[in-house]
């Protein structure tokens, strides 16, 4: 007598019912993850730009950058003016370039401010005596108690006799001009970051020779 197998009787499971997801109850937490990502964006932003800058800073070696181009272009075709308050002299003012009118005695007449770090400012004083010769004496007194030597050098600019200096101070260099315009000492000094001054002193040559002394 044989006996027969029990058949299997498969019972098919049944999935456990799901509650609706949760959400964020608290809208700050929200709120900030929003924020670190727009954070992030900005981050990354600057770092596109500061890569460009690089990228298209110009070296001697290789020739200029479209950057520095647009900044020579700006400086040499610039139409805006900018005029002294006392009408002692006026400078290009290219649209990129920002002008700050002295504060307080002692300070530059005039502080204009350009891309890449590039300004110009600008010193008048009288002088009724001395000429040429107290410039000097006041350039080797100002060294001396600076305690800065730079190598002074006879030129000229716009047919004046000047004196040139070229100095590096920090991560800067600063190239000075300093001429009589009948009674009154002009002192130029332009400045730039020092890795990239060689490239851009066309455009602060460019700014010097816009000067018109009244």
């Amino acid at each position: 007598m044989s006996i027969s197998k029990p058949s299997v009787i498969r019972v098919p499971r049944k999935r456990l019912p799901t509650g609706p997801r949760r959400r964020i109850r608290w809208p700050w937490i929200r709120l900030a993850l929003l924020a670190f990502a727009g954070l992030a964006m900005l981050a990354l932003t600057s770092d596109l730009v500061t890569l460009r800058l690089k990228t298209d800073k110009a070296l001697s070696s290789t020739g200029t950058s479209p950057l520095v181009t647009d900044a020579l272009l700006d400086a040499a075709t610039a139409t805006n003016r900018y005029v002294d308050f006392a009408g002692r002299f006026s400078i290009a003012r290219p649209a990129t370039w920002a002008a700050y009118p002295f504060k307080q005695e002692g300070d530059y007449d005039v502080t204009l401010r350009g891309p890449h770090q590039m300004e110009i400012s600008i010193m008048t004083k009288s002088m009724s005596t001395g000429g040429l010769h107290a410039i000097r004496a006041e350039l080797d007194k100002a060294e001396e108690r600076l305690r800065v030597v730079t190598n002074i050098e006879e030129t000229e600019f716009q047919g004046r006799p000047a004196f040139r200096r070229t100095l590096r101070l920090g991560t800067i260099t600063v190239e000075t001009l300093d001429f009589l315009a009948g009674s009154l000492h002009v002192h130029i000094s332009a400045s730039a970051p020092r890795k990239s001054f060689d490239d851009l002193r066309p455009v602060l040559v460019a700014m010097m020779e816009s000067l018109r002394v009244e």
